[in-house]
């Protein structure tokens, strides 16, 4: 008896996010064991601490000067763009530092008065600084973070064209591969306990919008063109994101509409996955490749947006 659509389609899914998932936790309990330990894993060190459920949280270490010892910050102010008609982060350089009052204890700049060489400002006003510590990055996370970007870029362009299973499957392994230490730093970066609470609403999601996106009598085509829509509007904002920055109440906004958008996407594929299982001709490994691939875009999506709502 031949395997289905669905089921060719599912055995590549869950392959593929099992390796996202429980290749993050796994990477987690590692560098939890390593940390306990005092050790270093995967050339990462990181901080023992708890979090206010008395749950173990990694911390990253703070880069310091090698001759002081002292922790490295980084300065800012916060100023106002008028023509953009948004708050505007402003780093302060080593003069302005010089320039600051201090706090007589500890010696940190505390406010800074504003000149005419800075934009956003106004002259003479004294501003705020806010520090922040500057944190070790493990030394591969770049190098694998450029490294997932081509090939997850690879394996759209293979997907899109129609190359196939046998050249798509390889490329989005790489992806799943590479993507489960990047997730795993991520989320130790916010908290991983809430990170691996996360994945699990990530996947309680997944399988409610399956259970109801599969049953081939209910039709969701109609979602096609608003998702698209959606979509546009998503990156869209993403990109002028990028370039200008918007406030962290939109941001979150934008997270919860994100949520929404992949959630449905993961329904509307689903239904589109039922319908196509119902084709003889549909019925081989390059269509479920294509609509697995689909699916586990939609679900990575979705989580992303899921730790973006966390903060």
């Amino acid at each position: 008896m031949e395997t289905s659509l669905f089921a060719k389609t599912m055995i590549i899914l869950c392959s593929q996010l099992g390796i996202v998932f429980i290749g993050a936790y796994l990477m987690i309990l590692k560098l939890r064991k390593a940390t306990l330990e005092g050790k270093e894993w995967m050339g990462t060190q990181l901080i023992a601490s708890y979090n206010a459920k008395g749950e173990l949280d990694l911390l990253p270490t703070k880069q310091r000067d090698l001759e002081t010892g002292e922790i490295i910050k980084t300065y800012f102010i916060e100023g106002y763009n008028i023509l953009k008609m948004r708050s505007e982060i402003i780093f302060l350089s080593p003069e302005q530092l010089d320039e600051a009052e201090k706090d007589p204890e500890t010696g940190e700049p505390i406010t800074w008065i504003a000149d005419s060489k800075e934009k956003h400002v106004t002259k003479g006003k004294p501003y705020k600084i806010v520090g922040e510590d500057n944190i070790n990055s493990p030394d591969w996370f770049m190098e694998a973070f450029v490294l997932w970007a081509a090939l997850l870029f690879g394996c759209t362009f293979v997907t899109v064209f129609g190359a196939g299973i046998s050249l798509g499957l390889p490329l989005m392994t790489g992806v799943s591969l590479l993507f489960a230490p990047i997730l795993a730093w991520m989320l130790i970066l916010s908290d991983e306990n809430d990170g691996i609470r996360i994945m699990w609403l990530t996947i309680i999601i997944t399988i409610f919008c399956g259970v109801i996106g599969s049953n081939p009598e209910l039709d969701f085509s109609f979602l096609g063109g608003p998702l698209f829509v959606g979509l546009l509007f998503l990156l869209t904002y993403r990109l002028y994101r990028v370039i200008t920055g918007f406030t962290n109440s939109k941001s979150r906004g934008m997270a919860i509409f994100g949520c929404i958008l992949f959630t449905l996407f993961i329904l509307f594929d689903f239904n589109r996955l039922a319908q196509l299982n119902e084709v003889t001709d549909a019925n081989n490994w390059d269509t479920a490749f294509s609509l697995a691939f689909s699916l586990y875009l939609d679900i990575i999506n979705l989580l992303l947006e899921l730790l973006e709502l966390m903060g």
